[in-house]
């Protein structure tokens, strides 16, 4: 069982299958550098979206027992990975973006041709 981190919203869902997977599970959102600094220390893994960055100093000091920050979302430009995979800590995200923002979803296909149907205006 590992003890995980969440530093930013994610979804219930995502909660829920992490503790299904016999994992331990603290939210704590919204910390600065200072408070990742004291909380981070102890924790296995760490979930973090765009909010939360993960910074040379906070890799360093929690290097003796964090072995993995997963990266919610596109991108990982808050997370010092070079520097986390030198110290051992393994990078991960999940770069697929959700299915509600894709532009070619069926809904965002539907409406410019809503836009143009000739819809009746009278009786």
């Amino acid at each position: 069982m590992a003890k995980v981190l969440i530093c930013d919203a994610v979804a219930d869902s995502a909660l829920d299958a992490i503790r299904k997977g016999g994992h331990q599970v603290t939210v704590k959102t919204g910390m600065d550098q200072d408070a990742l600094l004291e909380t981070v220390p102890g924790y296995d893994a760490m979930v973090v979206r765009s909010a939360t960055k993960v910074r040379v100093p906070v890799l360093e000091h929690c290097k003796d027992t964090l072995k993995l920050i997963v990266r919610g979302g596109v991108g990982l430009d808050n997370i010092d990975v070079k520097e986390a995979e030198e110290l051992g800590i393994a990078v991960r995200n999940t770069p697929a973006p959700a299915p509600w923002r894709w532009p070619n979803s069926p809904w965002a296909t539907c409406l410019p041709a809503a836009a143009t149907y000739p819809w009746p205006t009278g009786p």
